[in-house]
């Protein structure tokens, strides 16, 4: 019930089962009147208020009152202590604040740091904690194209890497719950995160089954998830069979013939 009302399963459960202190997410008259029935039968509180960047209630549900309390005045001008009420490792929290300034999407930067990139991290699908309160008018235009994959991650945080320790030790603890308890969800999210993705930017990336080399992606199969990503580009890739792509270009083939040359700033991340 939670779920379909944009409570999402993997968050909820993380904090029933003491991983992390507490979730925050928007609240409506909906929300709250779902919240209101459903959170004692589980043993858990919330605190509601009003975040200011955007003039909207949210509110944070956890067990303990006092910590929702710290996480509500945190909120207000302390950042990094609320990512700790809110159970994010110590060094992703560092690794935000530091690259909040820079002109690099944070994806980009998270496979920087990275010598792996393992698919329980990929947190791409996931725009709430890496958008800006500024940027919030692309989510707008995402919803416009009726995206659904909000709730394809098993971290709810931004880590520093893809693969980031104290990031995995938390995602291995998540889905064995979940896999013991949510068998057929756990195999679907895992399905959705363990891809090859071709990624532009926040709000326009696209999925691939196949295999890369030498700055090349064999695919047999595109998955386009309602983002902002082309349409006409998307028509092209799905026409193809390979891309061969640098850090301003790609370029789509279908077996050794050309189909078309695209100028963007792009990057392959593959996840297994």
């Amino acid at each position: 019930m939670l779920h379909k009302n944009g409570i999402w399963l993997q968050d909820t459960l993380s904090v029933i089962n003491d991983l992390r202190p507490c979730m925050r997410f928007a609240i409506d008259k909906e929300r709250f009147l779902l919240l209101r029935k459903v959170l004692p039968k589980l043993n858990l509180k919330m605190i509601i208020y009003n975040y200011k960047a955007v003039g909207k209630p949210v509110c944070v549900v956890g067990k303990d009152s006092s910590i929702l309390k710290k996480a509500y005045l945190s909120d207000k001008d302390n950042q990094s202590k609320l990512g700790e009420y809110l159970g994010y490792p110590s060094c992703c929290i560092e690794s935000f604040q530091e690259n909040k300034k820079s002109v690099n999407t944070i994806p980009i930067l998270t496979k920087q740091n990275s010598k792996k990139n393992d698919y329980r991290l990929n947190y791409l699908f996931n725009f709430d904690t890496r958008i800006q309160t500024w940027n919030l008018g692309f989510l707008n235009k995402i919803k416009k194209e009726r995206y659904c994959d909000y709730d394809k991650y098993i971290i709810p945080h931004i880590p520093c890497s893809f693969d980031c320790k104290p990031s995995l030790k938390y995602a291995n603890s998540l889905m064995k719950i979940m896999s013991r308890e949510f068998t057929e969800y756990s195999k679907e999210l895992k399905t959705y995160l363990n891809r090859i993705f071709l990624f532009l930017d926040n709000y326009k990336f696209l999925a691939f089954e196949g295999n890369t080399a030498n700055s090349e992606l064999n695919y047999s199969k595109v998955m386009h998830f309602n983002t902002l990503f082309d349409k006409e580009k998307l028509v092209k890739i799905r026409a193809g069979n390979r891309i061969r792509w640098s850090k301003d270009k790609i370029s789509i083939f279908k077996d050794n013939s050309k189909i078309s040359d695209f100028r963007v700033s792009s990057e392959i991340i593959g996840f297994e």
